[in-house]
């Protein structure tokens, strides 16, 4: 698609996340949305409150977003895998926008342990959206930056 309008997406607490979408971007020359989770979950308490709040399927407050997804061709997002799913924040973000999110969606997820392949099974479940590329890191492969063949793939799949 090479007059594609597409919008990076993503929730990012340590930073992963926010790595793989500069990425993401960068490739597709896309501007990026970082969503900001209102309610704050700091210390080890607010750990484990982030978890159960994942686990619940909790949606969240967000700060007033910048762009608005209907106006682009292609929306990808992001999230760590928080207790075996995706972020309150994105599971907010999905939820309220997925009647206006375009057809063409792709989605990416970090995480520290296991639970990828679920976790972007349910950020296409809830945005009611089949997405066009799906990919998965672990924190391990961010951190030593050990994904660019795996990014790779995703970015050429966002462009076919």
């Amino acid at each position: 698609m090479a007059d594609m309008k597409a919008l990076v997406v993503y929730y990012s607490r340590t930073g992963n996340t926010r790595k793989v979408a500069g990425h993401i971007g960068e490739e597709l020359e896309a501007p990026l949305e970082q969503v900001v989770d209102l309610n704050a979950r700091p210390g080890v308490w607010g750990f484990f409150r982030a978890g159960i709040h994942a686990r619940s399927k909790r949606l969240t407050h967000l700060r007033r977003l910048q762009f608005h997804p209907a106006d682009f061709d292609l929306v990808v997002v992001g999230t760590p895998v928080w207790a075996w799913t995706m972020t309150p924040a994105i599971r907010t973000y999905l939820t309220r926008h997925k009647g206006e999110l375009p057809d063409r969606v792709a989605f990416f997820a970090t995480a520290g342990g296991g639970a990828i392949d679920k976790t972007l099974e349910e950020m296409a479940a809830v945005s009611d959206r089949e997405p066009v590329a799906a990919l998965g890191l672990t924190a391990q492969q961010v951190h030593d930056d050990e994904f660019d063949e795996q990014l790779q793939e995703f970015i050429d799949k966002l462009k076919a």
